[in-house]
């Protein structure tokens, strides 16, 4: 097989290739690379790559959090708890040290809190979870509480939308693009939810 494919790796052949797409498939015209001890494969790479054509400038991510800081925790912190931990001083026997964006009750519990889908792992979310189980049986007596999650929904079919895809279906939980932060500081503040902590 690989003997009956020796034609096309002719630099003739391969030239030839170079006029013709298919429109998935182009072909360059070939280049002479040589392979020294001073001409590395790196070398070999930037000569076959130059940094100009390859160099894509990445857009900076969006800063949610400085967004998030400036439309809902500043607007809500005189009402509810803002950047605290949970930890054993607010529930008793509890193992974890969870910082929590916003909490508040008003006969349930109000509570907010941003995530990076992109970046956040799974331990994160059940740490999350967890916490909020905590604190219902502690000051909700076993309610369901509302949950505002502030995050980007990820692309479809992937392992971070998987992620944002349980916690969208979870009783309780809503999730907020970080842009609608004046939305869910306006339901946080007619919700009369108070610091009780």
């Amino acid at each position: 097989m690989f003997h009956e494919a020796m034609h096309m790796l002719t630099e003739s052949y391969l030239s030839k290739l170079s006029v013709y797409s298919n429109g998935l498939i182009q072909y360059q015209e070939p280049k002479m690379a040589l392979l020294t001890s001073s001409f590395g494969i790196d070398q070999l790479y930037n000569s076959l790559f130059p940094k100009d054509h390859n160099e894509v400038k990445k857009s900076d991510k969006p800063k949610y959090r400085s967004y998030l800081d400036q439309h809902f925790i500043s607007r809500v912190s005189e009402h509810v708890h803002v950047k605290i931990d949970i930890d054993d001083r607010f529930i008793p026997d509890f193992y974890l040290n969870y910082s929590i964006d916003a909490i508040g009750r008003n006969g349930i519990l109000y509570l907010a809190q941003y995530i990076d889908f992109s970046t956040e792992q799974k331990a994160s979310i059940s740490h999350l979870l967890v916490t909020t189980d905590h604190l219902n049986k502690e000051y909700n007596k076993g309610k369901v509480s509302n949950v505002s999650i502030f995050g980007i929904e990820p692309v479809l079919g992937t392992d971070e939308h998987k992620k944002w895809d349980f916690l969208y279906k979870r009783d309780g939980f809503t999730i907020y693009h970080p842009n609608q932060a004046d939305e869910v500081a306006e339901k946080f503040i007619s919700s009369r939810a108070g610091k009780f902590l």
